[in-house]
């Protein structure tokens, strides 16, 4: 399965475990486990906050979005950026 234009892809090893591969076709290293947190999952956030003054509410940050359609063009055209020329001419394809 090709990821994105650029060459990236997710193969199943004989184990039918999930590997992703860089376009030169070496796989990407397994992610380190996270960090054993035992606390409150917030803790450090909470505690941060209130150092700081910061209160949190149902007015904090509403969102802009009242639930229009996404122009998904636009949206791809303003993410997507290709690492080469040939890239341009190979999505086009």
């Amino acid at each position: 399965m090709t990821v994105h234009e650029e060459g990236f892809r997710i193969t199943l090893d004989a184990a039918g475990d999930v590997q992703f591969m860089r376009p030169d076709g070496r796989p990407f290293p397994a992610a380190p486990p996270p960090p054993l947190w035992t606390g409150a999952a917030l803790a450090p956030v909470t505690e941060r906050l209130e150092q700081e003054g910061v209160e949190i509410d149902s007015r904090a940050a509403p969102p802009g979005w009242r639930g229009e359609r996404v122009d998904i063009g636009w949206a791809v055209g303003l993410l997507w950026r290709p690492s080469s020329e040939g890239s341009v001419a190979d999505a086009q394809r």
